[in-house]
């Protein structure tokens, strides 16, 4: 496991912080931009949970945050920040931030067959409770091993 102390601190906060934004600002349907930090008036990216995350006030001062549109951290993009930033693997990354792993009825696209890709015009948007529930999962996954640490670096 390569994730750091610090890394998990800050998914344990990045929970606490999505808790707070409202149901209605939460869209992983569409990559947004023009993103207002004083009103929080969209999350700007299609991985909702990155897109918040890299305009909560503390991450930012940690490097987390928009160059260009994009979440940025250490010259990484979007994904690739989200893994580098949080500790978690591409894998983790990947099912928390990208609304067809959800299900297929939050998918942009869908197969049709023959490697036909069609747009879902009636895809639902990502209901926040199943963000929560994922990013509660993957902090689960790892708090038995920081706890061990903890308990190791205490004696």
């Amino acid at each position: 496991m390569n994730m750091t102390f610090e890394q998990y601190d800050r998914l344990t906060e990045l929970r606490s912080f999505f808790v707070t934004v409202p149901d209605e600002k939460l869209e992983m349907r569409c990559w947004r931009m023009g993103f207002n930090l004083d009103t929080g008036e969209f999350c700007m990216t299609a991985g909702c949970l990155l897109g918040w995350a890299a305009t909560h006030l503390p991450f930012v001062h940690q490097g987390l945050m928009f160059v260009k549109g994009n979440p940025t951290y250490n010259g990484l993009l979007s994904d690739a920040a989200f893994v580098a930033f949080f500790g978690v693997d591409y894998e983790e990354a990947h099912m928390l931030i990208y609304p067809h792993q959800y299900g297929d009825e939050y998918a942009e696209t869908y197969l049709i067959g023959d490697g036909v890709m069609v747009r879902n015009e009636n895809r639902k948007r990502v209901p926040k409770e199943l963000v929560l529930a994922r990013l509660d999962e993957t902090i689960a996954r790892y708090a038995p091993y920081f706890e061990q640490r903890f308990l190791e670096a205490a004696e």
